[in-house]
């Protein structure tokens, strides 16, 4: 087993389990091994958590809540974001599944929670109404002043090529379009899912509500484009686990780590 599918069998930042803990018949994790909450892949603003902003700074892609850099951007003298000159970091897709959900205004952190709702269905009120652009605000109930908003989280279940967990790679609101455009790569390839290795380049966003930094998806500069074909096996069997606890809704995405991210044009400049 190569070296990068061996620490995908280990448990990040622990030592060697001693082999008289290694109970061949255990089943006391079976209940805890249902429910996925994967660490999410996290872009840091200008807007994000002050510990955040203090220990990595703006522009360092890492990984939440575990708060592990994945890549550190390139910097000028000044200290600011040189965004071309960053490497760009590799990752391998494993499962894809969207989510919508509709969140209460900023305005009401504090007094409501973040998501008012969210939903895996396709067909749901909640689903309909984020792909419509017409429809997709509606005055929150309790602060009719402020509206609350429906979006599309479209998530990939990735491995971080040298990282040891699998973590969500989400593209939503200001960043839906690089999603799209990732489906899209994604669909040319004519391959599964998790046959593929992408670079994730970091560049800067500008809309009418701000500017932020985002990830663009693409090929890999250089190498090959496909996992070897142990990495294809074990990838193989990590989507049909996946795609069991989807079907079963027991994978759980937290979005709600800052108190605002940026927001599209798309979308209300007055939501989380």
């Amino acid at each position: 087993m190569s070296n990068e599918l061996a620490n995908l069998k280990q448990n990040a930042g622990l030592p060697a389990v001693p082999d008289y803990l290694r109970v061949a018949d255990d089943h006391s994790l079976d209940g805890v091994k249902q429910y996925v909450r994967p660490p999410r892949i996290k872009v840091i603003q200008a807007t994000s958590d002050q510990n955040l902003l203090a220990t990595f700074g703006v522009g360092s892609t890492v990984l939440v809540p575990d708060n592990l850099l994945i890549m550190e951007p390139a910097r000028d003298e000044k200290g600011n974001v040189t965004a071309g000159n960053t490497p760009p970091f590799l990752f391998t897709p494993i499962f894809f599944f969207n989510e919508f959900c509709l969140w209460n205004p900023i305005q009401m952190k504090g007094k409501l929670p973040a998501i008012r709702d969210r939903s895996f269905d396709q067909n749901s009120d909640v689903a309909v109404r984020a792909r419509n652009f017409k429809d997709r605000i509606m005055p929150c109930p309790e602060a009719p002043e402020y509206n609350c908003v429906f979006c599309e989280h479209m998530n990939f279940i990735v491995h971080v090529h040298g990282q040891k967990e699998h973590c969500i790679l989400t593209f939503s609101r200001g960043e839906f379009k690089a999603g799209t455009n990732f489906a899209a790569l994604l669909k040319m390839r004519s391959t599964p899912l998790y046959a593929g290795i992408f670079a994730a380049n970091l560049v800067p966003r500008k809309n009418d509500k701000g500017s932020w930094y985002g990830l663009d998806i693409s090929n890999p500069a250089d190498g090959s484009p496909y996992v070897g074909e142990e990495s294809f096996q074990l990838y193989q069997k990590f989507y049909k686990e996946y795609a069991e606890l989807y079907s079963e809704r027991k994978i759980d995405v937290v979005y709600e780590d800052d108190p605002i991210d940026v927001e599209p044009v798309s979308a209300a400049a007055d939501t989380m």
